[in-house]
């Protein structure tokens, strides 16, 4: 009889296969359906003084959003060096990139926190607060755009607008609703079990205790998550502007719909959601007559693949270590709630 958790990571290897093969059907699906626009692109010189440029938005963002991480790791009063978190979020990037099905780059961050004596639900605390205010960055950015320039937009547009707000609400109000540590308080039966949803409550009691009293921080990192976000946004212009000649799509548009693009990476696919993002990004930047969404999408792709290139040197520079906090990640993700 096979043991537990020879079965459960079989399993896992026969999802990350299925995920991977799923993920490159939609990209091969996008590569067919844009061949031609390609080929248009690729016939005529492209203007990589756009590509540079891009690429320094795109490490200047995601250099941001790791001392955004550590910012928030600090606030728990833990005594993490900056160092130490720009080389895990590096290698983290990498392996979130770069390697499919392979041990998660967050996973490997909690099981360095949890080495210095931080319980790992605190650990994993940091990881999940760190993606709650980067998605809320996200729908922010969105709304703020879609506001500014509200009596421009098509209905269309700004019907995106409309569900980047309700995004941004629902966010706000259930990560206040978390930090108000409510759950715990109106279902205190249900906490106390030991089902999944008793855990998933404690879990979350967990993160009010964390970051209640710190909440001004919450929202500096936020503004900052809209701030990374809005670079990655001009990245994506800066490809517009480097493949398509007398690129028509401003700025404004690409900081409004971009974002919900990138919320579009969430999706657990490799390579974040490779092909499903950049068919995503067709049909949203049809809405604004872009020449192709999704080739542009591709042109980004190539900007943080180059990016991991970095993060790829971080990670072999550091491979020891590392290989030794990967035999850590099976215990650390029993205490993740799935």
């Amino acid at each position: 009889m096979q043991s537990q958790p020879k079965v459960g990571k079989q399993r896992s290897g026969i999802l990350n296969f299925v995920l991977l093969v799923l993920g490159l059907g939609f990209m091969a699906w996008t590569l067919s359906s844009n061949w031609s626009v390609l080929e248009e692109v690729f016939s005529r010189p492209i203007q990589y003084p756009y590509l540079i440029v891009g690429f320094g938005l795109v490490t200047t963002a995601a250099v941001i959003s790791f001392v955004r991480w550590y910012a928030l790791v600090r606030m728990l009063g833990v005594p993490f060096r900056l160092m130490d978190s720009l080389r895990l979020s590096f290698v983290g990037a990498f392996f979130n990139l770069v390697i499919p099905g392979a041990v998660g780059g967050d996973l490997v961050k909690a099981a360095y926190l949890s080495r210095m004596n931080l319980p790992r639900t605190q650990a994993i605390t940091t990881l999940l607060v760190d993606r709650i205010v980067g998605l809320l960055g996200l729908f922010f950015l969105a709304s703020v755009t879609a506001l500014a320039g509200w009596s421009e937009l098509s209905p269309a547009i700004q019907r995106l607008g409309i569900f980047a707000m309700l995004m941004a609400l629902a966010g706000s109000v259930g990560l206040a609703v978390i930090l108000l540590d409510l759950p715990t308080k109106l279902l205190p039966k249900l906490a106390a079990s030991q089902g999944k949803l008793g855990i998933l409550i404690r879990e979350l009691s967990s993160l009010s205790r964390s970051y209640c009293k710190r909440w001004p921080g919450l929202v500096a990192a936020v503004l900052v998550s809209g701030l990374c976000h809005a670079m990655t946004s001009m990245a994506c212009y800066m490809v517009g502007l480097a493949l398509f000649p007398n690129f028509q799509v401003g700025l404004s548009k690409h900081l409004l719909i971009f974002p919900l693009v990138l919320f579009s990476t969430a999706v657990p696919l490799p390579f974040g959601a490779l092909g499903f993002s950049e068919e995503i990004s067709d049909q949203l930047f049809q809405l604004v007559g872009h020449p192709s969404g999704a080739v542009a999408m591709m042109g980004y792709r190539v900007l943080m693949y180059s990016f991991s290139l970095l993060a790829m040197v971080v990670y072999l520079w550091n491979i020891n270590s590392i290989r030794d906090l990967t035999r850590q990640v099976e215990n650390i993700e029993e205490s993740v709630v799935v």
